[in-house]
């Protein structure tokens, strides 16, 4: 589990998410650390106090799409676009098409233009 990366980056201590989730902090130290295993109801809790899936939990990679490892604005923009219709993810999709192409273009001219110094 990526316990102790996930509590690093939401700026928590062991202690403060042992109170969010209602274990003593030895507990959660143990969690993190891989001497005992979450049940699957402290897996939720903990999932919760992240804002990750289980899944990203486990470490547990499959085909589809894990919000887990995403900023929250990215959420944003993609819950505004599950509950879009198809035309304007269609439209969505080409823009950001374009918007990548671009990039890659800047890409292109900085890569030559800093070849020539």
């Amino acid at each position: 589990m990526i316990l102790k990366e996930l509590r690093k980056k939401a700026n928590l201590t062991q202690k403060e998410v042992a109170e969010k989730i209602g274990v003593q902090p030895m507990t959660y130290n143990y969690y993190e650390n891989g001497k005992n295993e979450p049940s699957i109801e402290m897996l939720k809790k903990i999932a919760k106090v992240f804002d990750v899936s289980i899944d990203t939990l486990l470490n547990y990679k499959s085909n589809n799409f894990d919000l887990g490892q995403t900023t929250q604005l990215q959420k944003e923009i993609i819950k505004k676009i599950i509950n879009s219709n198809e035309l304007i993810c269609t439209k969505i999709n080409a823009y950001l098409e374009g918007l990548l192409e671009g990039q890659k273009e800047q890409e292109k001219i900085i890569t030559i233009l800093t070849k020539g110094k």
